[in-house]
């Protein structure tokens, strides 16, 4: 339930903060106060979309935030499942946006998105206004109010008849892409063996593209590489009438030997002059070795290059790499084993879509027959609702109709069928239910689904339009029943209805300085019944109608009592 509302510099709202009663609040106040902004504030708490336009005057920024007391095992449940449980029972959700664009919402302290607001709002608020009632006048919900009655036994036939119509709808598929003539069978044959010859003249799972681009690189450079050993071994050791590098290295090293004994300087650097020698023949030697091992195998090369032209060729058409050209193949042959074997698979997939199409069939007929039973207990409690409601003469029936073709609502076309008056034929609840009497369907609704509704706060804008009189009485006693079950608000103009709440609050418009400001306040005792006397009487309030207010007063204590639970 909603325990308390803050709100501030919303539209003409400096800043309230209300404390709502566990049972049956009432919120009242002259045209123009503010009773729709109220609502338009309820709306961002439960997700709605953040208008900079309701940014009031009063600073750069507006804030919504409610703190709800979880009462429902069902919604605490849910909270936990969705990483939110609440702490003590409680939750706090909070919504500031700006001027500039920036908004905040958050769930007990955490930011959270508009989307997770709403579908925890969901369980824990229903706003019912005049676009809610006109729901019930939308064939496309009454499905889903029928079904939630008692979702335990519809929800799993649903799931069971969704999950088997996606399966239909594969096997459909699956036997459109076979159901081809013999001719275009052969056709396809052709192209797809075609690809597969082409693909084939690689192995291409015994390539290595790294191996053979590296061996390829090898065999490119070879003639290179050859020329520049040879050139090499023969500066260091071939013929040169001046003497190859080795032949004056070794005419150096022996000059050097012959004054080595002249200084320790001369006699290192003669033997580290015989050690560069040493080298550069062991060096000579290697280069002449590995020259003549080396083999330029030409054939290998054309035969590589082959392989790459294929390889191009093949990933331009079938595929980016061989990983890929190699599923397009299997793709290839699974088409190919296909068509080979059409008769015979469509035997198969046949056979599977009967089956699956018997048993969703099956389920849709059982749903049928549970929403049947459904239906006789809604139609009993919502014609007695409507009777108490003083519609005393209507009833209220629910269609069920059987159809051909099954869809994810089942076999069924359901439709909400009134008559309000005797000698009338029933007919769609949208053809002939007044403004009025909607609002009145309209809660004789709440009544009875509520009962499968996991929601604990139940807000009511303008529940009372199109009625007065003793008709006002009976929708009052009927909210004050709701109140029994669910913690309830409404935005009244009655005083048939606001005498009845165990919360008055009173919402006014002032004009302070160049300033106009809505505020909400709790009224009790003498203000509360000036406010019932002003929606008795209007504007001018005399003793005669303070009486009636008071009176008003004290005969919904008393009935309060005997309709308490």
């Amino acid at each position: 339930m909603l325990k308390n509302l803050y709100i501030r510099n919303f539209v003409i709202i400096e800043q309230v903060n209300i404390e709502f009663d566990s049972g049956f609040n009432v919120i009242t106040g002259e045209t123009g106060a503010g009773k729709s902004i109220l609502i338009n504030a309820l709306e961002i708490l439960i997700g709605n979309r953040l208008d900079k336009k309701a940014i009031g005057a009063f600073a750069d920024s507006a804030m919504v935030e409610g703190s709800f007391y979880i009462d429902s095992s069902e919604t605490k449940q849910f909270l936990l499942d969705n990483g939110y449980p609440p702490e003590e029972d409680l939750i706090i959700i909070s919504r500031k946006w700006g001027r500039n664009g920036n908004s905040e919402n958050r769930l007990n302290g955490r930011i959270v998105t508009a989307t997770i607001i709403k579908k925890i709002m969901n369980h824990i608020i229903d706003i019912h206004g005049q676009n809610q009632n006109q729901m019930l006048l939308k064939k496309d919900n009454y499905y889903n109010l029928l079904d939630d009655y008692q979702r335990e036994r519809t929800q799993p036939l649903l799931e069971q008849i969704k999950s088997l119509l996606a399966e239909i709808h594969h096997y459909e598929e699956e036997l459109n892409n076979i159901s081809v003539d013999k001719s275009e069978i052969d056709r396809e044959l052709d192209i797809i063996n075609y690809q597969l010859e082409e693909i084939d003249e690689l192995n291409l799972e015994e390539i290595d593209e790294t191996a053979i681009d590296t061996e390829y690189d090898r065999l490119s450079r070879m003639e290179t590489v050859k020329e520049n050993l040879a050139h090499i071994h023969e500066k260091l050791s071939g013929f040169d009438p001046m003497g190859n590098i080795l032949d004056q290295l070794n005419t150096l090293s022996q000059n050097l030997s012959t004054i080595s004994d002249f200084d320790s300087v001369l006699k290192e650097s003669s033997d580290e002059l015989e050690e560069v020698h040493i080298v550069l023949e062991e060096i000579s030697n290697n280069i002449s070795r590995f020259h003549d091992n080396l083999y330029y195998n030409e054939e290998r090369q054309f035969e590589l290059e082959s392989i790459f032209s294929v390889l191009t060729k093949l990933k331009r058409k079938y595929g980016a790499d061989i990983e890929k050209i190699l599923e397009f193949k299997e793709e290839l042959e699974k088409r190919k084993t296909v068509l080979l074997n059409v008769d015979e698979n469509r035997k198969i997939l046949q056979k599977k879509l009967d089956q699956i199409t018997q048993k969703a069939y099956t389920l849709g007929k059982d749903l049928s027959i549970i929403r049947q039973e459904i239906a006789k207990i809604i139609e009993r409690k919502v014609t007695n609702n409507l009777k108490d409601l003083n519609m005393l003469n209507a009833e209220f029936s629910i269609q069920i109709e059987k159809q051909d073709e099954l869809h994810y609502n089942g076999l069924d076309k359901v439709d909400f069928l009134l008559k309000t008056n005797k000698g009338q034929d029933f007919n769609s609840l949208s053809k002939i239910a007044s403004g009025g009497e909607v609002s009145r369907i309209m809660l004789g609704f709440k009544e009875v689904f509520a009962e499968a509704d996991p929601t604990e706060t139940l807000i009511f804008d303008e529940i009372d339009a199109g009625i007065s009189g003793r008709t006002a009485q009976i929708v009052g006693e009927k909210l004050v029943d709701l109140a029994n079950k669910f913690q309830v608000i409404s935005i009244s103009h009655l005083p048939q209805i606001a005498s009845l709440a165990d919360r008055h609050i009173l919402i006014e418009k002032k004009d302070i300085e160049e300033k106009t400001i809505s505020n909400l306040y709790i009224i009790e005792e003498e203000e509360r019944t000036e406010e019932i006397a002003r929606l008795i009487g209007g504007v001018d309030i005399t003793n005669i109608t303070r009486m009636q207010a008071e009176e008003m007063l004290e005969q919904a204590i008393s009935m309060k009592k005997e309709r308490k639970v």
